[in-house]
């Protein structure tokens, strides 16, 4: 399935809205750059990729980010075309990190079945990064087989929030694994690196079934929206933590004061402070915030800015 034709070793990073790819990448790429092969990452993202590429630029890796829904239904081609934009003269490693409600089954079609993609793609592999705590309690059946798609479809597998899961929780993640895909092996940051250095122990994706069950579905409303400028930081925290529980998932980029922005994130766990981190002004720099959810209302999720500022944009993705 996955026998040697091209430069291109793809590590596809999955795992539902909020597991923790991003955070993932950011881990590995000081352990794999420099280590005789040139990186790449590619992003996809609802809407705006640039994000999560604000971040890792400059950590040695070429970034590139695919904005769109899902790279498996909206934007297919935005994926092939960055693939194929990477220098095709010595053996690249690539770290996809795929949206989090990315039909793995079709990803891996894309990447194996596409006639361009044929003679530089030389392996594929999967690390799937599984948010202990809130496996299989997601909103919509659509979002749970979703997330099972994603741990079938892993060959590495990373737990995450485990400290915040109970017994049964933890108990139910891993029946599923054994149950659904017990060839995969659960490894932390530190193997997944070692394997990428040497593809020798690489493990391949698993021979799926990449038609199995019904159609793929998003039943997500992405809106995109202009914050306050400036917001500060006790604000913002507190608008983070005042979003109803049909936000999924929320991240954005703001400025705090005339030298400072502010990156951040939050997802529908509960138990789970926001995440804010600060750091220079950069030169064009643009403020925004997505949120990814269920019948999101855009009245509601202004309703916490200063005076009710930011005009929106948005966007529902279609239901196949």
């Amino acid at each position: 399935m996955n026998e040697a034709r091209g430069n291109l070793t793809v590590m596809i990073v999955a795992g539902f809205l909020g597991a923790g790819k991003t955070t993932l990448i950011r881990e590995l790429l000081p352990k794999v750059v420099g280590r005789g092969r040139p990186v790449f990452v590619i992003l996809n993202d609802h809407l705006d990729a640039e994000l999560d590429a604000r971040i890792l630029r400059g950590m040695g890796a070429g970034v590139m980010a695919v904005s769109a829904g899902c790279v498996c239904c909206d934007d297919p081609e935005g994926l092939v075309e960055a693939l194929l934009q990477i220098p095709s003269v010595e053996p690249c490693l690539v770290l996809l990190e795929a949206n989090g409600s990315s039909d793995p089954y079709r990803l891996i079609e894309l990447l194996l079945l596409t006639r361009a993609l044929r003679a530089r793609v030389a392996r594929v592999m999967q690390t799937t990064v599984i948010h202990e705590a809130r496996f299989g309690r997601r909103q919509t059946t659509y979002d749970r087989r979703t997330e099972e798609a994603q741990l079938r479809t892993g060959g590495l597998l990373v737990f995450n929030r485990g400290s915040r899961a109970t017994e049964a929780q933890r108990s139910r993640v891993r029946d599923f694994w054994q149950s659904n895909n017990p060839a995969a092996r659960s490894v932390g940051v530190e193997e997944v690196a070692a394997i990428l250095i040497d593809e020798t122990r690489s493990a391949a994706v698993p021979e799926v079934e990449v038609h199995e069950g019904g159609e793929h579905r998003h039943a997500h409303l992405a809106v995109r929206m202009s914050p306050p400028d400036p917001w500060s930081r006790e604000d913002l925290s507190a608008w983070l933590r005042s979003l109803p529980a049909d936000v999924l998932h929320v991240k954005g980029v703001v400025r705090v004061d005339a030298e400072t922005i502010a990156y951040f994130q939050r997802t529908d766990d509960p138990f789970e402070n926001p995440s804010i981190h600060e750091a220079l002004l950069p030169v064009g720099f643009e403020a925004v915030v997505l949120c990814i959810g269920h019948g999101l209302r855009e009245s509601s999720l202004r309703a916490g800015f200063p005076g009710g500022l930011g005009t929106n944009r948005n966007r529902e993705f279609s239901v196949r």
